[in-house]
């Protein structure tokens, strides 16, 4: 990536299927030449950055997501700017992709999704939400936790499961609490603060990788750790990144 000609990044428009982010048509996003310097030195990741490490995996661990039933929610309209300029286009976004599993159980549909994950982006912070629809639990991957920040995601997670348990969604946990629990993951925390993008790409390729066909609590599963990764653990993704945008966009040889 480094050794490209200066001009090859200035803005690569990325497609986002609709069928992927759970929308109503096809959209598109862009990394900028901005944003290809600040990934080249490690500094924070935005929203984009984020949305092409998911197309990453779908592209990298297709055999995975056949056999699983794992599923994204779009980081961008899930962000924290987004819930408040508007915060009933999140809450709709998320009641709409419930519904779609209300109606797949009706009709007997095996392929309900397991896990949502939502790479969910704050005041410069990543984390990672892992919701467990049916039986109403909120896994948080985060990196480095912090009582101070306000979680402007929560409120909007919590009304969506209460309208997917009122609509009829299948809650089996239905009687022993009114909104979803949430359950913080005990997982590798960063020492920097800069990090945390990377982190919770890496959490995501542990999921995909590891648990993609496990159908119980994640938490069950999931080996703990709170020692940081590695720089090389940290390479790996930004690595597939690197290949994955350059060969799909950039299709320098």
């Amino acid at each position: 990536m480094t050794s490209a000609p200066d001009d090859i990044y200035d803005n690569t428009t990325i497609p986002l299927a609709a069928s992927v982010w759970h929308s109503d048509f096809d959209q598109e996003t862009y990394i900028t030449a901005s944003d290809i310097g600040e990934f080249l030195r490690g500094a924070c990741l935005n929203i984009s950055a984020i949305q092409v490490y998911i197309l990453c995996l779908l592209h990298d661990h297709a055999k995975s997501f056949e056999m699983s039933r794992i599923s994204f929610i779009c980081p961008e309209i899930m962000s924290s700017t987004r819930i408040k300029a508007d915060p009933g286009a999140p809450t709709m976004y998320l009641k709409n992709i419930f519904q779609a599993e209300i109606e797949k159980e009706k009709m007997g549909n095996p392929n309900l999704t397991n896990w949502f994950l939502i790479p969910y982006n704050q005041e410069n912070h990543w984390n990672l939400y892992v919701m467990d629809l049916r039986r109403g639990y909120v896994y948080i991957f985060d990196s480095a936790r912090d009582p101070r920040r306000t979680d402007y995601a929560w409120g909007i997670l919590s009304l969506a499961y209460q309208v997917y348990k009122c609509n009829g969604g299948h809650c089996p946990n239905k009687t022993s609490f009114k909104s979803c629990k949430p359950i913080h993951i005990e997982c590798a925390q960063q020492i920097g603060g800069t990090e945390c993008g990377y982190y919770v790409m890496k959490f995501m390729l542990e999921i995909v990788t590891l648990q993609h066909d496990y159908e119980g609590r994640l938490d069950e599963v999931y080996t703990p750790r709170t020692a940081p990764y590695a720089s090389e653990e940290i390479d790996v993704v930004r690595e597939q990144w690197a290949k994955f945008f350059t060969t799909k966009y950039l299709l320098l040889t």
